[in-house]
């Protein structure tokens, strides 16, 4: 194989087709240029597929968890959302009352929030992932509870595991605490962390950031430093 090829497919299996799109632009070799034009109308396919298996993937673990009559909470389900090429999956702990009646995560206050940071720093909601770890909204918005995250645990691990993203946004000190059971979210938003095979970035909950200026502006912090904690997580993941 070629070290051009070499290249394409790290940045599939990495990024996603996206970024592959974004390299090709990079690039101002008109050898290069070349040789990739001829991969993809060779290989093109492969790309298509990849994608593909991934939404088949998720499809089949959305049916899993609406025929599991083991997992608590008897809500609408509300999977997840956005780009399953995501280099940024961002999970919060469980549904609110807008999530459960449109079966959208974060479409709420806090929602349009962090839509609105994403935003502010130059991306858009559509290119990331966002989920949470309870798929359901517990009663009157409670907090869920430990036997509920332990249920819907395994559903979540194969969801990131399919997703593959390059860094995960933690919203709120349920999720923090899913990836980094020591951490205190005051302690340690903003900060990158390396667990296992991903990135952890801890964020307040955009719903925390409502309650006042002095928590809105750590949330807006941390948003704006989130570029560059994937940029350093991209770069560790590569070894540079």
């Amino acid at each position: 194989m070629r070290i051009l090829e070499k290249k394409i497919l790290t940045k599939l299996d990495t990024f996603g087709v996206k970024s592959v799109a974004e390299y090709f632009c990079e690039l101002k070799n008109d050898k290069e240029i070349m040789e990739l034009s001829r991969y993809f109308r060779k290989r093109g396919s492969i790309f298509i597929k990849h994608m593909n298996e991934k939404q088949s993937k998720l499809d089949i673990l959305r049916k899993q968890i609406e025929q599991d009559k083991n997992l608590p909470l008897s809500t609408n389900l509300v999977f997840g959302e956005g780009d399953i090429n995501c280099k940024v999956l961002f999970i919060g702990e469980a549904p609110g009352e807008k999530e459960d009646e449109t079966g959208r995560p974060f479409v709420g206050r806090a929602g349009q929030l962090l839509t609105k940071s994403l935003e502010e720093i130059g991306w858009k909601r559509e290119d990331v992932y966002i989920t949470n770890i309870v798929k359901r909204r517990p009663p009157f918005n409670r907090d869920p509870l430990p036997e509920e995250i332990a249920l819907y645990k395994p559903y979540l691990t194969k969801q990131i595991e399919i997703i593959s993203p390059l860094l995960i946004a933690t919203l709120g000190r349920f999720s923090m605490n899913y990836f980094l059971p020591e951490a205190k979210i005051m302690k340690d938003q903003g900060k990158l962390f390396r667990v296992k095979d991903y990135f952890i970035y801890p964020i307040l909950h955009p719903a925390a950031a409502l309650r006042g200026n002095a928590m809105m502006a750590i949330f807006k912090e941390s948003i704006k430093r989130l570029p560059r904690a994937a940029e350093k997580a991209e770069k560790l993941k590569s070894g540079k």
